[in-house]
């Protein structure tokens, strides 16, 4: 995978701050193969996704848009919740039963 990522840096500093997760942390996710993806309902005058994947850091779930030229601007990076752990668990036992 050849994915582009954008971000603001002060976004990203900050991001760190709160959360203990880096941004490059974060592209990481979309290179899991098991990862999933959920829109973001909130209001944000633009369309906003969460994934849910596995970095070397452990289960993350990151908030990004994707941009019209293809690149994800990634706006937030967290640890995923145990109950978040729980439906990353369930979604891979789903897909591989699938295959």
């Amino acid at each position: 995978m050849n994915q582009s990522f954008s971000y603001d840096i002060r976004k990203a500093t900050a991001n760190f701050k709160k959360h203990g997760v880096r941004f490059s942390d974060a592209e990481e996710v979309f290179l899991d193969d098991d990862n999933f993806t959920v829109e973001d309902p909130g209001e944000y005058g633009e369309q906003r996704f969460v994934v849910y994947g596995n970095s070397y850091v452990g289960l993350l779930a990151v908030v990004y848009t994707p941009l019209p030229d293809g690149v994800i601007r990634l706006i937030s990076a967290r640890r995923g919740t145990s109950h978040e752990k729980d439906e990353y668990s369930g979604h891979i036992v789903q897909r591989h039963r699938q295959r």
